[in-house]
């Protein structure tokens, strides 16, 4: 994807040095398993005896990393035929809203090709995500999102979207830019550096097309039925207040970093104008998002 965005100052000062330690790291693994699987796994065992009873798995994950680059051509293709074949493509006589909203969206970015977008109850296990296949890219988002009250959740699922973008702008789905990184994903703990350092990049140009879209992140942490009686501004005070070396150290720990630490990054380096949104949820205006009954 082109787009006229100033990816330079959008991207995560972090994210290209993580990326390439990440990139090396993935070299070794993969000349690691090509050796356990070219001359077994034995020198190991005598190197480093206590790993001798998980011999078999050692092998078996081995083989696996091995297997990776072909399984990823499979596994980008077959995706995209299950995307297509379970879910509903958005264009400007299905679901109008949506589709007037992203290429709007995509007008903002300066996006050359609009992707094409599908909204799925069953394809997708998490709110929005973009991909790319062979030389098709594409923006799935999920059916929860505008399920109802479509227009009152515009803020929330258009953030979702200029985070999608930004994904296929920043070429994190490119095959290439998969495939330098795919033996760090298939490890534990290990590829989570990188999931954080892009997340945070995806925020940035979420907020950067969005600025009003707090609430895009602040569903993570609610859920998309308990959102409308959320007081905004009650829990983006709640996030920038959280601090701390147990909260940070945990933060680590996730898949995904903590809504709050985003929250705390985009008000930081001024994404969001937090002045700004506590006025706007503060006001009878934004009463829809200031708390009340469920």
């Amino acid at each position: 994807m082109t787009t006229t965005l100033d990816l330079g100052r959008l991207r995560h000062p972090w994210e290209r040095p993580v990326w390439a330690l990440s990139v090396l790291l993935n070299l070794f693994i993969a000349l690691f398993a090509v050796t356990v699987a070219i001359r077994g796994g034995d020198w190991i065992f005598g190197l480093i005896p206590f790993l001798a009873p998980y011999e078999g798995k050692i092998r078996a994950a081995a083989l696996a990393v091995v297997l990776t680059p072909p399984v990823l051509v499979f596994a980008r293709n077959s995706r995209l035929a299950r995307v297509r074949g379970g879910s509903v493509k958005v264009t400007a006589t299905q679901i109008p809203l949506v589709h007037r909203r992203f290429r709007e969206l995509c007008a903002r970015a300066g996006v050359d090709v609009v992707p094409t977008l599908w909204i799925t109850d069953e394809a997708l296990k998490v709110w929005a995500h973009s991909y790319s296949a062979w030389q098709r890219e594409y923006v799935v988002l999920g059916y929860d999102v505008i399920e109802k009250n479509r227009a009152d959740l515009e803020d929330v699922w258009s953030f979702l979207l200029g985070r999608e973008i930004g994904r296929l702008a920043l070429g994190h789905v490119s095959v290439w830019n998969e495939f330098l990184v795919s033996y760090v994903e298939t490890v534990p703990w290990v590829h989570r550096p990188l999931r954080h350092v892009r997340s945070y990049s995806l925020d940035r140009i979420g907020a950067h097309l969005v600025p009003e879209g707090v609430r895009g992140l602040i569903i993570r942490t609610s859920g998309r039925r308990p959102l409308p009686t959320v007081n905004v501004p009650e829990q983006i005070r709640y996030a920038l207040s959280l601090t701390g070396f147990w909260f940070r150290l945990s933060n680590l720990t996730q898949e995904e970093a903590h809504p709050a630490v985003r929250i705390q990054n985009l008000y930081r380096d001024g994404f969001f104008d937090l002045e700004a949104d506590l006025r706007r949820f503060e006001s009878p205006a934004g009463g829809q998002a200031t708390g009340g009954s469920a």
